[in-house]
């Protein structure tokens, strides 16, 4: 029981190091223009997913009537 509890712990003590690492660093000039930095790489996901999902009109009406219900 004690060496599962030991396992947990450390599992769950990396699981934060981990997530941490993934964030973009956007301290100089040149990692600002990584899309991931700037609001311009932001909306052009958004528009991207957006896009995706409502490829005719007929689709983005009954997408839109969904989100209004």
């Amino acid at each position: 029981m004690r060496i599962f509890l030991t396992i947990l712990l450390i599992i769950f003590i990396q699981y934060p190091v981990f997530s941490q690492e993934k964030k973009a660093n956007c301290v100089t000039g040149l990692q600002k223009l990584n899309p991931e930095c700037n609001f311009i790489g932001k909306s052009f996901k958004k528009i991207k997913k957006f896009s995706s999902e409502n490829k005719t009109i007929d689709q983005s009406y009954k997408n839109i009537k969904k989100k209004i219900k």
